[in-house]
C-alpha cells in the first residue's frame, strides 16, 4: 500500500509520496466545478497530444484544479468544518492521486491541518477515506483510501527537518536535545507549536494566527515568558484571589496585527492584487490609444485619428503610416513606463525572473 502525504495549505497544495525520489508536487489552492459541456469542450479542443492535468473528472463530476482554476474565476476558500468535506478537501486529495499514480491502487493518506483545526481531525479523515474514480488525460483509474490520519502543519515541517528521508533516524540531533519552537508561516496564517525534548509536542501552546509576522510572534512570546505574577493573596472570608502582573515589554497587542480588517487589507489584500492590477493596466493603456485614435477618426476635427482619415482620403500614405507609428510609439512608451513603476512597486513579484 502506497503512502501519500498531503499538505493542503491556504495558498499551495503540496503532496509527497513516501520513499520516492522527486515524489513531490505543488499547485495553487484553487478548484472549480465544471459543467459537462465546458469539460468536454476544453478536452476536445486540447486533443490527445496535450496534457491537461488541471482538468479532471472525479467520481463523475468534472473539475478544473490548480493554476488553470484561477483563470476560470474565484472559488471561495472554505474554513472550519466545511473545509474538511469530501467535496472540498477530498477534491484536492483525489487530484493528487490522479497526478501521482498512473494506475489505480490502495493508498493511505496523511493530511495536514493548522493547529487550530485539530478539532476537525475526524472530518478530515472521513473526507478522503473511500473509493475514488479519477479520469485525467483520457485515462480512468480507481483508487481506494482505506486508511487516513492527520498531522499538524508545523509538526510536518519539524519532521521534515529533524528526520532522515526514511523517517527512522535523526539528521539534526541537536533539535532533539532541547525544547524547540516550530513556526509555519503560510499564505494566510502563521502556525506554531512547541516541541519538548524527545520530539513530544506540547499542544497546549499550539496556535494558528492570521496575518502575523514571525517577528511579532517571537516578540510576543518572549514578552509573555518574561512576565510574572506578584502580590498574590487569597481572602478566605470573601473568597477573592487578588494578584498583580508584572508585564514584560512586548507581551501585549499580539492580536492587533492579526485581526483588524484594515491591516489584512493593507498587508495582504492590496499587495496580492497589485501584480494583477499592473498587468491589466499595461493592457488597458495600450488599448486606450487605439480607442482614442478610433474616436478621433469618427468625431473630431484634429488629432492623429483625424490625420489618418485625411491622409488616407488624399492618398498620402506616408503621412498615414507616420501617424500609425506615432500611436504605436506612444503606446509602447506608456507600457514601458508602467512596467518600470510595476517593478519598483511590486519588486517581490519579479524576483524569480530577475534572478534567471
Amino acid at each position: 500500500m502506497s503512502v501519500l502525504i498531503l499538505d493542503a495549505g491556504n495558498s499551495i497544495i503540496k503532496a509527497k509520496i513516501a520513499r520516492r525520489e522527486h515524489g513531490e508536487i505543488a499547485f495553487p489552492h484553487a478548484f472549480k466545478p465544471l459543467t459537462e459541456t465546458e469539460y468536454t469542450s476544453i478536452v476536445s479542443r486540447a486533443g490527445k497530444q496535450n496534457s491537461l492535468q488541471d482538468y479532471i473528472r472525479i467520481n463523475g463530476q468534472p473539475y478544473v484544479v490548480g493554476e488553470s482554476a484561477e483563470r476560470h474565476g474565484v472559488h471561495t476558500q472554505r474554513t472550519g468544518s466545511s473545509r474538511y468535506t469530501r467535496d472540498y478537501f477530498g477534491i484536492f486529495a483525489a487530484t493528487v492521486l490522479g497526478r501521482f499514480y498512473e494506475r489505480g491502487m490502495d493508498v493511505s493518506i496523511f493530511g495536514s491541518h493548522p493547529p487550530g483545526d485539530a478539532i476537525y481531525r475526524d472530518d478530515l479523515m472521513k473526507s478522503v477515506i473511500g473509493e475514488w474514480t479519477i479520469e485525467m488525460n483520457g485515462h480512468e483509474r480507481r483508487f481506494k483510501v482505506a486508511y487516513a490520519n492527520t498531522f499538524d502543519e508545523p509538526v510536518g515541517g519539524l519532521m521534515n527537518v529533524l528526520l532522515t528521508e526514511d523517517g527512522q533516524h535523526y539528521q539534526h540531533t541537536e533539535l532533539n536535545g532541547g525544547r524547540s519552537l516550530v513556526i509555519d508561516i503560510g499564505g494566510f496564517t502563521t502556525d506554531w507549536i512547541a516541541v519538548n525534548p524527545g520530539g513530544v509536542v506540547d499542544y497546549s501552546l499550539a496556535r494558528s494566527v492570521p496575518v502575523v509576522s514571525s517577528r511579532q510572534m517571537l516578540t510576543w512570546l518572549d514578552g509573555r515568558n518574561g512576565s510574572a505574577f506578584g502580590s498574590i493573596a487569597f481572602d478566605a472570608g470573601t473568597k477573592v484571589l487578588s494578584f498583580t502582573i508584572s508585564q514584560a515589554v512586548g507581551a501585549h497587542g499580539e492580536h492587533a496585527g492579526a485581526r483588524r480588517k484594515l491591516d489584512v487589507l493593507r498587508k495582504v489584500g492590496l499587495p496580492r492584487t497589485m501584480p494583477y492590477f499592473f498587468a491589466s493596466l499595461k493592457v488597458a493603456i495600450t488599448l486606450a490609444f487605439v480607442g482614442t485614435t478610433v474616436s478621433e477618426m469618427t468625431a473630431a476635427n484634429e488629432g492623429i485619428g483625424y490625420l489618418l482619415i485625411s491622409a488616407g482620403s488624399s492618398m498620402q500614405m506616408g503621412l498615414a503610416f507616420a501617424g500609425l507609428v506615432v500611436v504605436g510609439a506612444m503606446a509602447m512608451g506608456m507600457y514601458e513606463l508602467f512596467s518600470i513603476v510595476e517593478k519598483r512597486t511590486t519588486g517581490w513579484a519579479h524576483r524569480g525572473s530577475n534572478s534567471a
